[in-house]
C-alpha cells in the first residue's frame, strides 16, 4: 500500500516538473520572439533612415541630370537656348530675311566693331541669327582696341563703336551704329525703333548683288517728295537714286528705271518726248499721277505719255461703297490685288490703302503691241465723284462699278523690232520723233498709279491734314514694284521694329477679380492642401 502511494506521488511530481519545463521553454521562446521585434522608436528610426537613403539617391540622380542638361545646353548654339519674348521680335529675323538667306550662294562676313565689355547684345544676338540660318554667313567681333585699323580695308572714315561692316568678295557696306536705332524726335532720349534687321539684310543683299540698279526721279514739276520710308526702301534694296531734271539733261544710259512721282506741273513737249522715246526703247518707269480734283493739277503732256499706251486717268475720285473695302472714310480705299502679276502676286495677305485715287480708263486697240494688266481694283460697289463739294454718299448720276487704281503696261521687242508708242506726242504742233536702236530682246515696263498716297505717308498726311503712316502692305507694294522695274534678283526691304512696350489695359472689374484670386483664393487653396496632407500623415 505504501509502495503504491509512493508511485502516485512520484508520477505527480514528474508531471509537475514536465509542466514547469514546458512553461519555461515557452517563456524563453516568447522572450526570443520579443527580442526579434524592435520597439516603435527603433522602427521609426529605421523608416527615417530608409527614407533618407531614398531621398539622397533621388537628389543625386537629379543633380547628375541637371549637370548633364547644363553640359548639353552649353554645347548648343544660342539660337537654340535663347528665346525672343519681345512683342516685335527684336532679337529674331523675320520670314523675309530667312527666305533671302536661303538663296545665298557665296560667303558673307558680318564684322561687328566692338570693345570688350561694351558689346551691344541686341546687335550681336541678331547677327548670330543670320549665321544660324545660313552656312554662307559668318559673324565675327572685331576688338577696335587690339585692331583699330580694321575698317581701312572697307572705308576711309572710322565708324562709330558698335557699327557693322558686311563684306563679300570685293563689295562691302558699312552700317553705322546710330542708324540702327530710330528716335521719335530729335529730343527723344531713348530709341523708338530698332532697324538692325532691316539694315543687316539690306547690306547682305547689296554685297551679294552683282548688278547695281540706278533709279532717276524727275524734278522741276512740283512733284511730291519721296518720303523717308520710300528713300529707306530704295537704300535697303541697294538701289542708287538720283534726281533728274529733264529740261537740261537727257535720260542717262545707266538709268535702270525712271520715276515720275505725281507732278503737279506739266512736262514740256521736249521732256515728254524724252520719256516717250526712253520707254519705246525698252525703258522701265514708275509713273504716278496727282489727282486733279485734289491738287488742281493739269498735266496733258505728261498724261499723253500714258495715253500712247491706251491708259488714262478719269476726271474724279473713286469712293468705295463696300464697308470692308475702305478705311474709315469711303475715299480711303482698300482695293483687291491681282494675283496674276509679278508685282502683286505675293501680296495676297497684305492690305494696301489708297487715298483719293482716280480711276484708270483702259482702251487697248486690238492690234496693240503692248499689253495692259490691272493691279489694283475696287469692288463693284465703288462709285466716281466728279466733285468733292457734295456728300460722300453715292448719289444719282454717279458712275458705279469696278475701277482700276493701278495698272501695268508691258511690251517686248524682238532683236529686229523697234518700239514706238501707238499715239504720237504732238502737243503745240511739234511732232515728237520716236526711235529705238535695234537691240536684242528688250521689254518696256510701266507701272501706273493714280495717286501718290499709294506709296507716300507724307502725301496721305497732307490729304488728311494729320500725321499718319501707311500700312506695311503699301511699302511691300513699293518694294515689289522696284523689284519688277529694276530686274533685281532680290529686292529686300525689312521695316524697323518698334521698341515701345505694349501695355495691356484691364478694366476695374477685372482688377478686383484678379486681386481676390491672388490675395485670397490661391493662398486659401494652398493652406487647405497643406492641412489635408498634414491630417492624412497624422492618421498613418
Amino acid at each position: 500500500m505504501i509502495f503504491g502511494k509512493k508511485n502516485k506521488e512520484t508520477a505527480a511530481a514528474d508531471l509537475h516538473e514536465d509542466e514547469e519545463k514546458l512553461s519555461a521553454r515557452e517563456s524563453r521562446l516568447n522572450k526570443a520572439n520579443r527580442a526579434d521585434e524592435p520597439d516603435p522608436a527603433r522602427r521609426r528610426k529605421r523608416r527615417l533612415a530608409a527614407n533618407g537613403t531614398y531621398a539622397a539617391a533621388i537628389t543625386s540622380v537629379i543633380l547628375i541630370g541637371i549637370l548633364i542638361v547644363n553640359l548639353i545646353m552649353q554645347a548648343l548654339p544660342k539660337t537654340a537656348t535663347v528665346f525672343d519674348l519681345t512683342d516685335t521680335k527684336l532679337f529674331s529675323i523675320g520670314t523675309t530675311t530667312e527666305n533671302f538667306l536661303d538663296t545665298l550662294t557665296e560667303p558673307v562676313t558680318i564684322s561687328i566693331l566692338t570693345e570688350t565689355g561694351q558689346e551691344d547684345a541686341r546687335i550681336t544676338r541678331l547677327a548670330s541669327q543670320y549665321a544660324a540660318r545660313s552656312s554662307m554667313v559668318t559673324v565675327e567681333e572685331i576688338d577696335v582696341v587690339s585692331n583699330p585699323y580694321f575698317y581701312r580695308d572697307y572705308t576711309d572714315t572710322a565708324p562709330a563703336l558698335g557699327s557693322v561692316i558686311v563684306h563679300a568678295g570685293d563689295k562691302s557696306k558699312v552700317i553705322d551704329y546710330y542708324t540702327m536705332y530710330q528716335y521719335a524726335s530729335a529730343y527723344s532720349s531713348s530709341p523708338d525703333a530698332f532697324d538692325g534687321e532691316g539694315q543687316l539684310t539690306a547690306a547682305v543683299a547689296y554685297v551679294t548683288n552683282k548688278n547695281t540698279a540706278r533709279v532717276y526721279y524727275t524734278t522741276g514739276h512740283n512733284e511730291f517728295e519721296l518720303d523717308a520710308k520710300m528713300k529707306d526702301t530704295l537704300e535697303k534694296a541697294g538701289i542708287e537714286a538720283e534726281a533728274l531734271n529733264l529740261r537740261t539733261t537727257d535720260i542717262p544710259e545707266d538709268c535702270t528705271a525712271l520715276l515720275a512721282f505725281a507732278p503737279r506741273q506739266d512736262f514740256t513737249s521736249d521732256e515728254a518726248a524724252k520719256v516717250s522715246a526712253y520707254l519705246a526703247d525698252g525703258g522701265h518707269a514708275l509713273l504716278v499721277a496727282a489727282p486733279s480734283l485734289w491738287t488742281g493739277a493739269e498735266t496733258p503732256k505728261y498724261d499723253a505719255i500714258l495715253a500712247s499706251y491706251g491708259v488714262s486717268a478719269n476726271s474724279g475720285v473713286v469712293l468705295e461703297g463696300d464697308a470692308y473695302h475702305y478705311d474709315t472714310i469711303p475715299y480711303l480705299l482698300i482695293p483687291d490685288l491681282s494675283s496674276a502679276h509679278a508685282v502683286t502676286e505675293r501680296l495676297a495677305n497684305q492690305n494696301v490703302v489708297v487715298g483719293l485715287a482716280s480711276g484708270i480708263d483702259i482702251k487697248t486697240p486690238e492690234d496693240a503691241a503692248y499689253t495692259v494688266q490691272e493691279l489694283l481694283v475696287t469692288t463693284e460697289s465703288a462709285y466716281l465723284k466728279t466733285s468733292m463739294n457734295t456728300s460722300y454718299e453715292k448719289e444719282e448720276g454717279d458712275q458705279t462699278g469696278e475701277f482700276v487704281l493701278g495698272a501695268s503696261i508691258a511690251q517686248t521687242f524682238s532683236q529686229d523690232s523697234e518700239g514706238s508708242p501707238d499715239v504720237e506726242l504732238d502737243s503745240e504742233g511739234d511732232t515728237a520723233e520716236q526711235s529705238a536702236e535695234q537691240t536684242a530682246q528688250k521689254e518696256t515696263r510701266i507701272l501706273y498709279f493714280t495717286t501718290p498716297t499709294v506709296f507716300s505717308s507724307d502725301a496721305l498726311s497732307t490729304l488728311l491734314g494729320q500725321s499718319v503712316e501707311l500700312s506695311q502692305g503699301n511699302m511691300e507694294l513699293f518694294s515689289s514694284s522696284l523689284t519688277y522695274l529694276t530686274d533685281q534678283e532680290t529686292v529686300v526691304s525689312v521695316p524697323a521694329k518698334s521698341m515701345s512696350v505694349q501695355r495691356t489695359t484691364i478694366n476695374s472689374g477685372m482688377v478686383t477679380l484678379l486681386g481676390n484670386v491672388f490675395m485670397f483664393l490661391i493662398p486659401a487653396a494652398v493652406l487647405a492642401g497643406g492641412l489635408f496632407i498634414f491630417v492624412r500623415r497624422r492618421r498613418r
